[in-house]
């Protein structure tokens, strides 16, 4: 996740050790490399708490690369495959670039919401270089009531900032946020990429020409579990992450070998 400072001399010490694991791992990675750059799962050590390090210097961390993201989870769940495997790995999260354009994270906003009714965020993931996707996160947060109690409704669309479609999910959860009990996902499809520029630029709700669904679960579901199927649908997940200070646990099934 995006680090957060309380201080100019936090940055700057930060930086120095951002710095440091580059160089470190610049010094080390190249040589233990297949002749298709990628790093023999021999060389990753995966700790006990879920941390990836180099298993020469555990001071240097490892990231899949975010298009082996998906292979290194299924890998790291069978030891058999794992051991026979190659990754290409990164001194660096693959997406370490995000940032919000206004907003606050979703505990923060829950609390706004339980006393100001409503509340938006942004959260964005500029194109730095060809290792990192753009995209764009919106979520619209709000309480409600009906006939049955209050609750509260989150809408998220994501954007990968090209095209007219938009990933959109729909959640709902009980009055204090602590459960959901429904959530669904859809492709909406819009009349150009202005307009939707123009939603994530205003944090405005607006219809588009198409609506297709993909899934709907209804009935209590625990919140986690609801934040990881948002996190599955949507394309980029580094930026709901951001916005539900999620730490994926997927790692910890390397454990069980």
């Amino acid at each position: 996740m995006l680090a957060r400072f309380e201080s100019e001399e936090k940055v700057r010490l930060w930086s120095q050790q951002q710095q440091w694991i580059r160089e470190r791992f610049d010094q080390l990675v190249p040589a233990l490399l297949t002749k298709d750059g990628l790093l023999p799962t021999s060389e990753i050590r995966v700790h006990d708490d879920g941390k990836v390090t180099l298993e020469r210097d555990f001071r240097v961390p490892l990231y899949p690369h975010w298009r082996a993201r998906a292979v290194a989870r299924s890998l790291v769940a069978d030891p058999a495959l794992w051991e026979r495997a190659a990754i290409r790995v990164l001194p660096a999260p693959p997406v370490a670039w995000r940032a919000p354009v206004f907003g606050v994270p979703f505990e923060k906003a829950i609390r706004i919401v339980l006393t100001e009714n409503s509340h938006k965020s942004v959260f964005w993931l500029p194109r730095k270089n060809s290792e990192v996707l753009y995209s764009e996160l919106l979520v619209r947060l709000r309480r409600g009531k009906e006939s049955n109690g209050e609750y509260l409704n989150l809408e998220s669309w994501e954007w990968i900032g090209e095209g007219v479609e938009v990933d959109y999910a729909h959640m709902i959860l009980t009055s204090e946020g602590q459960r959901a009990i429904h959530l669904d996902g859809a492709l909406v499809t819009f009349a150009s990429a202005a307009d939707i520029a123009s939603i994530f630029g205003s944090g405005e709700k607006r219809k588009g020409v198409t609506y297709e669904k993909f899934f709907r679960v209804d009935g209590n579901t625990q919140l986690e579990t609801a934040i990881g199927l948002i996190r599955h649908f949507f394309p980029v997940e580094e930026l709901v992450d951001e916005y539900f200070e999620h730490v994926p646990s997927w790692l910890h099934a390397y454990d069980a070998r």
